[in-house]
């Protein structure tokens, strides 16, 4: 039953379409389209719905240039940029000698890294407009809850299909091939003799819910100390968690449950609080994990059940059917960790690395030559593309947003009239925080979500500093106890 990602697909770009005259409603338009990825036709190429969101934001940002510029570019991620065109032109002109397979067709190399290279720049402008959109405290707050919204649509449609699964209908599924190619495949977990369907929703893989999830779930753990500024009512809170929770459970995916656990620590991080609460908070956090996990995984089936699968069907638990091949390809070209071979060109070079253990999980990868192959960790596949200088290109703006956003919280604590200000500080640094660390797990996804989070903390620090720039500080005591995250709520109701 392909309706629901037909209605998402076509309905988006419609949407996307009526929004691209006015920036700041095709922002939020945008972020709500991002998590789909389940709805998308395959014709040579995946075209799925944040794509046609990033083509139609060249036209959108080419109108209004000088704005864009005016109000920051691309949130810090130019540098990026041009270092992964400038790889990208180098692979194309002068192919390393591991790239044995060029392509043919709408899969050939050239027009991959055209594609690429195209992608790559409207996703750097997305940062930008959402700087230029974003204006507001209230704006970015907006752009937050979008985010919410999507994610509980993806939640309440996966939590339909487990329901559907028990009473005999199924709906939704997983369409590997695209809707054009394609019929759903419905993945199914035994759990004590129960098969529990796990729910992919319309996020396309069940670990790419889990993806989509996690960052709402850290957002709205947040919303709960920063006094409900999201969600609005702490019923609604504990609603909206509840039903994240429960999706996030049904999609039995491993890496889901580690990053979220990973993830509990961050509404601490992002409340701006001073380095050594930080520590000290993130550090009995871990010391909880590593102490009660062994004991909870002993009792919990589902997580042991998990657990089971994932070394029987892939050999290992970080993924070694797909992230195996990389680390094998670093033994025998090490060198190529400091540069990268180019934006989504691992399916040309990666599938001669796969180990014997693993072909039997990738048994068709080489007759197609490039199949889409690549590796789940977004660190180790930015590291295959652009090398530790791409990812020092990426950590340089978000340590420097990061930075600010913290100065800025110190700045603003304890002023009932920054409230909003404060809040879209946390709230982002939460999206953000929460992208960066699903980057262990989860696929880059074209930098797309990367840049959208960089783009929301940074309009989040641009607006908080037009608005309050003439607010002096509080002293020292005055600050450590209105950053106190469990004095929150009170300095700001």
């Amino acid at each position: 039953m392909a309706l629901p990602h037909w209605l998402i697909l076509v309905g988006g770009t419609l949407a996307l379409l009526a929004s691209s005259t006015d920036p700041r409603r095709f922002v939020l338009v945008m972020i709500f389209t991002l998590p789909f990825n389940g709805a998308f036709v395959e014709v040579g190429q995946r075209l799925e719905l944040f794509k046609v969101a990033s083509l139609i934001a060249l036209p959108v940002a080419a109108f209004r240039l000088p704005r864009l510029l005016d109000s920051g570019a691309c949130g810090g991620l130019g540098v990026f940029a041009c270092w992964s065109a400038w790889i990208m032109l180098l692979t194309f002109w002068f192919p390393p000698e591991y790239l044995n397979f060029e392509g043919d067709g709408m899969r050939s190399m050239g027009l991959r890294l055209g594609m690429q290279g195209t992608l790559l720049l409207s996703r750097v402008t997305l940062a930008g407009l959402c700087i230029m959109s974003l204006r507001t405290p209230q704006d970015v707050l907006a752009a937050v809850r979008t985010w919410v919204a999507a994610t509980t649509v993806l939640a309440g449609f996966g939590l339909l299909e487990e329901a559907c699964h028990f009473i005999g209908f199924n709906v939704g599924g997983v369409y590997y091939d695209g809707l054009l190619n394609g019929s759903p495949t419905h993945l199914v977990h035994d759990v004590s003799g129960i098969a529990f369907k796990r729910v992919g929703s319309l996020a396309h893989e069940p670990k790419m819910l889990a993806r989509w999830l996690i960052p709402s779930l850290v957002v709205l753990l947040c919303d709960a100390a920063s006094g409900f500024r999201v969600t609005l009512s702490r019923f609604r809170n504990r609603l909206l968690i509840a039903v994240h929770l429960a999706a996030l459970v049904f999609t039995f995916s491993t890496s889901g449950y580690l990053v979220f656990l990973m993830s509990t620590a961050i509404p601490i991080l992002a409340m701006g609080t001073s380095a050594a609460t930080a520590w000290r908070y993130c550090s009995t956090i871990a010391a909880l994990v590593v102490i009660a996990g062994p004991w909870a995984l002993g009792l919990d089936a589902v997580v042991q059940a998990v657990i089971a699968e994932k070394y029987s069907r892939y050999g290992g638990f970080v993924q070694g059917g797909t992230d195996g091949p990389a680390l094998n390809f670093f033994a025998a070209y090490p060198w190529a960790a400091l540069w990268g071979s180019g934006l989504s060109t691992q399916g040309f070079y990666l599938p001669e690395f796969i180990s014997a253990d693993f072909e039997f999980v990738y048994e068709n990868v080489m007759e197609r030559g490039f199949g889409g192959f690549g590796v789940e960790s977004g660190w180790l596949s930015l590291l295959l593309d652009t090398g530790c200088i791409g990812i020092a290109a990426i950590l340089a703006p978000v340590a420097s947003r990061w930075a600010c956003g913290t100065r800025m919280l110190h700045r603003l604590a304890g002023r009932p009239e920054a409230a909003d200000a404060c809040t879209a500080l946390r709230l982002t640094r939460c999206v953000l925080a929460a992208c960066l660390v699903g980057m262990v797990a989860y696929p880059l996804e074209g930098v797309g979500l990367l840049a959208v989070s960089v783009g929301m903390a940074s309009a989040a620090i641009s607006s908080a500093s037009r608005r309050y720039k003439d607010i002096p500080s509080l002293s020292a005591p005055d600050v450590a106890t209105a950053m106190h995250p469990f004095h929150t709520r009170k300095a700001f109701s």
